[in-house]
This record gives C-alpha cells, sequence and structure tokens, in this order.
C-alpha cells in the first residue's frame, strides 16, 4: 500500500534529482526496498513521507556519485591521453518551438548540475515538489536557516547562468 502511495512522487523526485529516465525505475525499487528492510528504525518523529523522501535523497546521492566515477573512468579508458570525447550530435527534426524548449531544458539542467549536489537537492524539493523548509531541513538532516540560505544561493546561481537566455 505504501509503493502504490508514494510510488509516482518518488518516480517524479528520482528524475528530478539525476534526470536518467532508464534509472528511475531501478533506483525506486532500491528505495522501497531500503525503506523496507529500515521501516523497524522508523521511529515517526518526521512523517512517513519526510522519512521516504530522505531515503530516496540518499539513493540518489549515492547513484550520482557513482556514476560520476564510471564516467570518469570511462572516458579515461576510451581515450589514454585524457582529452574527454566530444559529445555526440544527434539530428533534430521538430519545430523551432521545440527546439527552443529543448534548448531551454538543456540549459536549466546545465545549470542545476553546476551549482552543489545539497544546493540542488535543496532547490529541487522547494521550488520543484514543493516541500516546506521544515520538511527540506528534516530530509537534509540540517536546520532550517541553513536550508534557506542554500536555496538562497541555489537560486541566485541559477539566475546567473540564466539571465543571459531569459
Amino acid at each position: 500500500m505504501l509503493v502504490l502511495k508514494y510510488q509516482q512522487q518518488v518516480f517524479s523526485l528520482i528524475y528530478r534529482l539525476t534526470s536518467d529516465r532508464q534509472a528511475v525505475e531501478d533506483l525506486a525499487q532500491d528505495v522501497f526496498h531500503n525503506a523496507y528492510r529500515a521501516i523497524r528504525h522508523f521511529q515517526g518523529k518526521s512523517s512517513f513521507f519526510t522519512w521516504l523522501y530522505r531515503i530516496t535523497v540518499n539513493t540518489c546521492i549515492n547513484f550520482t556519485k557513482q556514476q560520476r566515477l564510471r564516467r570518469v573512468i570511462t572516458s579515461v579508458e576510451d581515450n589514454p591521453y585524457g582529452d574527454v570525447p566530444s559529445p555526440s550530435h544527434q539530428e533534430v527534426d521538430s519545430p523551432e518551438r521545440a527546439l527552443e524548449n529543448k534548448q531551454l531544458a538543456g540549459l536549466i539542467e546545465k545549470a542545476l548540475s553546476s551549482i552543489s549536489e545539497d544546493k540542488r537537492t535543496i532547490l529541487i524539493l522547494r521550488d520543484i515538489e514543493g516541500l516546506s523548509y521544515e520538511e527540506i531541513a528534516e530530509i537534509m538532516d540540517c536546520p532550517i536557516g541553513t536550508v534557506r540560505s542554500r536555496l538562497f544561493r541555489a537560486r541566485e546561481k541559477i539566475q546567473v547562468k540564466l539571465r543571459a537566455y531569459l
């Protein structure tokens, strides 16, 4: 019942934190498996939803770190001289508006990836997921003041990165 109740929210948060459509189901399965194994440790000091979000955030952080490490190892193996391989170019056969949206999404994703993981997570939890400062503080295990300052700095950096486009 808990999986059915929170599945969509967990899927959505995982995608927003990782931007990896292929990993969403696997990571969600890991989240619910970890929650099931740790349910006896749930003390009820926070809502179940907040506790589950914390497990989701931690799972995504671990996944992101593993992916970064894999990319570094792969790029070194692919090119022993240390040059980073250029990204593949894909043809886009879509209307102008779809192209603009895709470019904007790319800029936003690039801007999000340029800020630290903790700031990015807080920004996503607050501005996209709509969680309260109190819920984010519990999930991130930090004071509300820290949440507010990190969110302010994250928004500031994103604004600077996107100012030229907007």
